[in-house]
């Protein structure tokens, strides 16, 4: 099984293929691909089972997103759970392969959601003069990675 591509919820006419299953972030619209094979040569005549669930980290508290059979299934990656209200930290995925004859394969894979870098941007005037200086203050951190990451990446100017 692999993530085929993902788009951004901002823009949906920007589905990119993505490489690597750790890129997927809350909003992302999110289209799996299975890739399998069958001795008998028969690869069309087989059913993919897909249930997928939005989980907390640990997986104890999940929502359904799609449990049918379907070649490739779409689904949004949402923010948070309806059943606590917590964050959306993996998407577990359950895939029973079925070919033609009843011979079957499962895979159990997860694909842990990223929570991209914040950045809160505020001002201060020292006075309500025109012409007077206004600080611009810049507070940024990462959920996932935590702010010492992002303290070590390069800074750029201006």
């Amino acid at each position: 099984m692999a993530v085929e591509r993902v788009c951004d919820a901002a823009d949906p006419g920007s589905c990119d293929p993505i490489l690597d299953k750790n890129d997927v972030h809350h909003g992302d619209r999110v289209m799996l691909k299975a890739a399998f094979t069958d001795r008998d040569g028969n690869v069309a005549d087989a059913v993919l089972n897909w249930r997928i669930r939005a989980c907390n980290m640990e997986g104890t508290l999940c929502d359904q997103l799609l449990d049918e059979a379907i070649k490739v299934p779409d689904f949004k990656v949402p923010s948070t759970l309806q059943q606590s209200g917590g964050p959306v930290q993996r998407i577990y995925v359950h895939l029973l392969v079925v070919d033609g004859r009843g011979a079957s394969s499962v895979q159990d894979p997860t694909i842990p959601i990223s929570d991209g870098p914040t950045l809160v941007l505020s001002r201060s005037a020292r006075s309500l003069t025109v012409g007077a200086r206004i600080d611009r203050f810049a507070k940024h951190g990462d959920p996932d990675e935590g702010r010492a990451r992002l303290d070590a990446l390069p800074r750029r100017s201006p």
